[in-house]
């Protein structure tokens, strides 16, 4: 029970983060892999793990362990799907949209929170992009007003050459500015591709 906890301690809380590079703490999960089974949070380290891995570009490494866990029993619906949405978003990093919307399809379920079925949408619409298919991918953000889905539309827009819708989505993530206080580098990218496309859209009234 004590090397159960202490196999915890390092892969949930940051003692592989802070003293174990990312190989060293692969090594060390399989080598004492017994112990992940053994806890109740099995899941947890290894979905922490993975994302370690995903970090440095060990996607092979992180997709085999994403698929083990999917394989096991235990997964509620939303945590199936979200182990799903994990590993499409590594087939995406690996250029293959159509495993990444395969993999969304096989981890679907119905009656998932809208904390679980928001960020699938995202990773589908641009999967969906990555194959082309962008009316799909817009038919996924619609009504979906969050950051993400506002600038993945925007980037849509911008490369079909749609500049009038392009102009009127990416201006919803502009924030007021604060006198006094310097804008951010995001901030300015977002307020440069908005000009941009007010001036392709011939709307120079907006623009000055």
């Amino acid at each position: 029970a004590r090397m159960v906890k202490i196999f915890e301690d390092i892969f949930i809380g940051n003692h592989a983060d802070d003293n174990l590079s990312p190989i060293k703490s692969l090594a060390l999960y399989h080598d004492f892999r017994w112990l992940a089974s053994l806890s109740t949070k099995q899941n947890t380290i290894i979905q922490k793990l993975s994302d370690r891995l995903v970090a440095v570009d060990l996607l092979p490494r992180a997709q085999e362990l994403l698929l083990s866990l999917l394989q096991k029993d235990d997964l509620s619906p939303d945590n199936k799907a979200r182990v799903g949405s994990r590993l499409a978003v590594i087939y995406l990093f690996e250029n293959k949209p159509q495993e990444a919307l395969d993999i969304l399809e096989v981890t679907d379920a119905p009656n998932l929170s809208s904390a679980t079925i928001n960020p699938r949408k995202i990773i589908a619409a641009r999967a969906y992009s990555a194959l082309n298919r962008p009316d799909e991918a817009l038919q996924m953000l619609a009504n979906d007003y969050s950051p993400n889905a506002i600038l993945h539309r925007f980037e849509i827009y911008w490369k079909s050459g749609d500049w009038d819708n392009a102009s009127d989505t990416i201006k919803y993530l502009i924030e007021e500015p604060k006198p006094g206080q310097k804008l951010s580098s995001e901030q300015m990218n977002y307020i440069l591709d908005w000009a941009t496309a007010l001036k392709q859209a011939g709307k120079e009234t907006v623009l000055v």
